[in-house]
């Protein structure tokens, strides 16, 4: 952990060699840092900010400034200067002059001030890198004696809240309808409390080493609450005292649980000297300045504290998270340069988050007023001029302005009036039915609700009074500018006389109007007479036929229309409807035009129709049904009268018959069946079903087959199965026929419908096909072993019916007959009944039941191919099919190989071996094309067993090979090189030194003798003498001697041979003995 001190000294020795020859050595001692509190500074009490230092130099004069902050909208900051006397320097200050610098170029200067001084500055440009000098002058104008020189970085300051727009909208609108008023501030700064969101992989609390290299120190993920423009990020952090550098921090987006090294726009904060950061000792709030970096609400962010340093292996920068606020633990975050190592021992935090955050109170026309969101929407109860104001605060600040005003306009209205009153018919008779009708339209600028309509008739047309004819309909709601309802009043009987009527709209006053002296139609008038003669149309007679009737049949129902009144009647319509089951429900209707009828006249109307269920019926017909007609009497125009529908009796046929198997064969039973259905409508009662067959298809006659199945009682559309015992065929055309109810027990409505015709079939022998296979198919080489399988592709037959197989290894006859075959290629075995047996001539099997059979056979030679095996298939009455394939077997074709050692010497015995496969195994041999004169030559050219294996010698040196031919059954020779070549080398056959032995100075001849080397391919060496063997010099390689010098010590000489081979030698050793010693002996 890192440690906390209350305060802290630093001590910096520094050597500066200045302009000209002039050097100078000091110590310089700075006091504490102070903190200052951000609300000193219009920024917020829960900030504080680490004052910083500019650049020391080792001097009498000394300079410093505050870290930069905020005044208002513009950055402030204050320098310090001071003057030490030193008694070893020559000169001393009477004033400094100060100057603050932009790019090199000054922006502020201050001259003629004391040398122990402060200048405090304020207007500077936000986010921007400053420079200073402090001139230390003894007289104005002369060269100064010291400069003190430092740069500050400014923040980003905020201007006083105030309000850039406020509006409303829309600009009119009506009474209960939405009105938003909107204000937009800017400037200010207020405090975002930091939030403990963290989401995803919170390891090490959410700090982590983040992307970036050596420039990244810390990075702590945090989400966003709101959204808002940041400010300012400050860390509680601590740097090892000898860490020298910048340091800025990035606002980075989140990229699955680590810092994505993408930059936010704005995202960047100024760089700030490491002198404005706390050493480990002590932690301080240090604050990075951002240009409102924009974050979104619910939005994972990383800040990333980056920075350009150098200083020790480890505790460059480290965090304090053991602050009061927000949260206090017990993590430490210890930055190591090069690679970051952390440790983790908690899981709070130590940063703080500045933003603005604005609140807001409306002022206006009530509801607007006291309303504190942003943008606010009200609904204004009253109409007029609506007029708004705003007043926002940062908490620190407030800025008002006035919004305008909106126009609200009052609800619309309905207005209900009747438009097109009128009655039906327009002169209406006595005891006529009058229809008063009329149409309410809404022609107000608001929607109506439900309401009553209304008629009057005034009977005496002379104002309505109570108890007179008064009706009334409900009106649905009416929509807004033209909405309508028409309106028909229940019939009133008219009475003789002259009246009048009224229809008024809204009659209940339900619907508050715009006018509401409009609801009503003006007064119309109207008169009703006595009528003259009138006919009268009457139904009579009427009659249904039958009054019982089959279900599917026709019921004919007719009526004569009279007209019994005094006077004609024109054209009219009647009308006959059907009450089916007479359940007081009309099912259907039909109409008949009926002329014109004078007075006691008549016309018949007559319909047909189908029955289609049983049941009553009951049926109606109205003369003048559409009341075309005045009558003297409109009640009497109908007559009704019934009938039924009835059953018809049953009807028994045969549906669907069949046979199975449909074309059978001689033998096989024979299933006939068909289905007994009742067409009819009743139940039929049981009966027999019966089946004939004939047999000769000319008739069925007594004493053919004949079958009676009995059946049960079907009910409608009752269906039974028939199925009849099976029959067994016989060879020939016949047919048959299957009848129901066959001992008419039942009564049917057909009696003529209850047989087939009579079906033809025919009955016939089955069909056998077969064929033969093997497997490996032919050709191959012996000895060649497959597998022949006889099989049954198809058979007509019953599948039941047992099978015999014979089967010959090798027999060319086309014959089907078993007994032929045998006799021409040998008799086969003769198993018992449902078994199979094998000899040498084939395979047989007695009424066995498998369709197919997998005989292994094996072809041992050649001899005798093509083979021909032949299988005989019988299968009860079907015809024996044959069936024959080839097999062909040959020997393998000749191969083989020869090979001989791979060394030898000039006159060694050689021995070259051969070995043949395929053909028949037995096998010639014959060597051709041996380069270096083989001897003896006895297997050149000459076929044979006994040159398998040739001997032979070389008596010269060179590479030797050789090529065999081998012969077998008489196939094409197999001919080739062998595998490998033999080389013969020269021979060393002798070589020695004479005499062995010799006294020093004396010598000794060396004599040798080789085979197979030339001149010049052997060399003799010793002793420091070489000799090459070869004619020209008078030593040829094949033998001779030559004299050594005279030698003095044992000398050992070397022959060696090389024909390019391999070199070959000898050694000869010839001693030098010591001179023997001679002892005279007195005789």
């Amino acid at each position: 952990m890192l440690e906390k001190a209350k305060s802290r000294t630093f001590l910096f020795p520094a050597l500066i060699i200045l302009a000209g020859s002039a050097i100078a050595f000091g110590v310089f001692v700075f006091s504490d840092y102070a903190r200052v509190d951000a609300a000193n500074v219009g920024i917020s009490p829960q900030w504080t900010q680490e004052t910083g230092l500019g650049s020391l130099f080792p001097a009498c004069g000394s300079s410093s400034n505050t870290f930069p902050t905020c005044s208002g909208g513009s950055p402030t900051v204050t320098i310090n200067w001071a003057w030490t006397p030193n008694a070893s320097h020559a000169q001393e200050c009477n004033l400094v002059n100060a100057g603050i610098y932009k790019g090199g170029v000054q922006v502020q200067g201050y001259a003629g001030r004391a040398c122990n001084d402060s200048v405090t500055w304020t207007g500077g440009e936000s986010g921007t890198v400053y420079t200073y000098n402090v001139y230390f002058l003894e007289v104005d104008g002369n060269p100064a004696i010291e400069t003190a020189s430092g740069s500050f970085t400014t923040p980003y300051c905020s201007t006083p809240v105030s309000v850039s727009s406020c509006s409303v909208s829309p600009a009119t609108a009506n009474i209960g309808e939405d009105v938003t008023w909107t204000a937009t501030p800017q400037g200010g700064l207020a405090l975002t409390t930091p939030k403990q969101e963290w989401v995803g992989d919170t390891t090490n609390g959410g700090w982590a080493g983040p992307p970036g290299g050596d420039t990244a120190i810390l990075a702590r993920r945090f989400q966003a609450n709101e959204n808002y423009n940041l400010k300012v990020v400050s860390l509680d952090i601590a740097k090892e005292s000898t860490v020298t550098g910048t340091l800025w921090v990035t606002i980075e987006s989140d990229a699955r649980g680590v810092p994505s090294g993408s930059v936010l726009p704005n995202g960047t904060s100024p760089t700030i000297s490491e002198t404005q950061v706390s050493t480990y000792t002590s932690y301080g709030w240090t604050a990075f300045y951002l240009n409102n970096t924009q974050l979104v609400a619910g939005t994972n962010y990383w800040i990333v504290l980056r920075g350009s340093l150098t200083g020790p292996a480890y505790k460059i920068i480290g965090l304090d998270t053991t602050a009061a606020d927000p949260n206090p633990g017990s993590l430490s975050l210890i930055h190591s340069w090069g690679a970051p190592a952390w440790t983790n021992t908690g899981a709070s935090y130590g940063y703080r988050i500045y933003a603005p955050t604005y609140t807001y109170l409306w002022s206006g026309d009530a509801p607007l007023g006291g309303q504190t969101v942003n943008p606010a929407t009200v609904q204004y109860p009253t109409d007029g001029s609506k007029s708004g104001s705003v007043t926002v605060s940062d908490g620190f600040s407030n800025a008002s302005a006035s919004c305008g005003a909106v126009t609200v306009n009052p609800l619309p209205e309905p207005d209900l009036i009747i438009q097109s009153p009128s009655l039906s018919p327009a002169s209406p008779i006595v005891s006529q039915s009058v229809t008063f009708s009329g149409t309410v339209a809404n022609t107000g600028t608001g929607a109506a609700g439900a309401s009553q309509t209304r008629v009057r008739v005034d009977l005496n047309n002379n104002g309505w009074i109570a108890g007179e004819p008064e009706l009334t309909n409900p009106t649905g709601a009416l929509a807004a500018g033209g909405g309508t309802e028409a309106e028909s009043f229940a019939p009133w009987t008219a009475v003789l006389g002259t009246h009048s009527y009224q229809i008024c709209a809204d009659s209940g006053s339900a619907v508050a109007e715009s006018n509401e002296g409009n609801n009503c139609s003006a007064p119309q008038t109207f008169t009703v007479s006595n009528p003259p003669p009138q006919a009268n149309l009457i139904v009579d007679p009427h009659s249904a036929t039958p009054s019982s009737v089959v279900v599917g049949s026709n019921v004919t129902i007719q009526g004569r229309v009279r007209n019994q009144g005094g006077a004609g009647a024109g054209q009219s319509n009647t009308r006959l409807r059907v009450d089916i089951g007479s359940d007081g429900s009309w099912d259907t209707t039909q109409n008949a035009a009926t002329g014109a009828l004078a007075s006691s006249a008549s016309e018949l109307e007559q319909w047909t129709l189908t029955v289609g269920s049983v049941g009553p019926r009951t049926y109606e017909i109205c003369a003048d049904s559409t009341g075309t007609v005045f009558e003297s009497n409109e009640a009497d125009n109908c007559v009704t009268g019934t009938y039924s529908g009835v059953n018809p009796p049953p009807d028994l046929i045969i549906q669907s018959p069949s046979m199975n198997p449909g074309s059978p064969l001689v033998n096989q039973a024979v299933t006939f069946q068909g289905t007994l259905l009742n067409q009819g409508g009743s139940v039929a009662g049981a009966s027999d079903t019966r089946l004939r067959i004939d047999l000769n298809n000319d008739g069925w006659t007594a004493g053919e087959p004949e079958f009676i199945n009995p059946a049960g009682a079907q009910g409608i559309g009752g269906m039974e199965g028939q199925s009849f015992t099976p029959w067994t065929a016989v060879f020939g055309t016949h047919s048959y026929q299957i009848c129901a109810d066959s001992g008419n027990a039942v009564t049917e409505s057909d009696e003529g419908n209850n047989c087939t015709a009579f079906l033809p079939f025919s009955v016939g022998v089955p069909v056998l096909s077969i064929s033969l296979s093997a497997s490996p198919p032919s050709p191959g080489i012996a000895p060649f072993s497959t597998t022949l399988t006889p099989e049954i592709t198809s058979y007509t037959g019953n599948p039941s019916d047992t099978i015999n197989y014979s089967l010959w290894w090798n027999c060319s006859q086309t014959t089907t007959n078993v007994g032929t075959a045998e006799a021409a290629c040998g008799a086969l075995p003769a198993p018992s009944v449902g078994n199979c047996a094998e000899n040498s001539v084939g395979y047989k099997c007695n009424a066995v039941n498998s369709t197919s059979r997998s005989v292994p056979h094996t072809y041992a030679t050649p001899t005798g191919s093509p083979f021909s095996p032949k299988v005989i298939i019988e299968r009860d009455s079907a015809a024996p099919k044959e069936a024959r394939i080839p097999i062909t077997v040959s020997w393998p074709a000749i191969g083989g190989s020869c090979a001989v050692p791979p060394f030898a010497d000039v006159g060694d015995t050689v021995i070259w071996s051969a070995l043949g496969t395929g053909g028949d195994g037995n096998y010639t041999y014959e060597w051709y094309s041996m380069t270096g004169s083989p001897s003896p030559a006895t297997c050149a050219g000459q076929p044979s067993l006994a040159c398998q294996n040739f001997t032979t010698s070389y008596s010269t040196t060179g590479t030797k090979s050789g090529n065999v031919r081998i012969r077998s059954a008489g196939l094409t020779p197999y001919e080739t090189a062998c595998s490998n070549s033999i080389v013969i080398s020269g021979k060393i056959i002798s070589f020695g030194g004479t005499p062995p032995v010799i006294f020093s100075g004396g010598t000794a001849t060396l004599s040798w003798t080789t085979t197979g080397y030339s001149n010049n391919q052997c060399t003799i060496t010793g002793g420091g003498s070489s000799w090459i063997l070869s004619t020209l010099l008078g030593r040829p390689p094949a033998g001779g001697s030559v004299t050594t010098p005279a030698l003095t010590t044992t000398t050992t000489y070397r022959i060696t041979c090389d024909d390019g081979t391999g070199p070959e030698w000898r050694d000869a050793t010839i001693i030098v003995a010591s001179p023997p010693t001679i002892i005279e002996i007195p005789p």
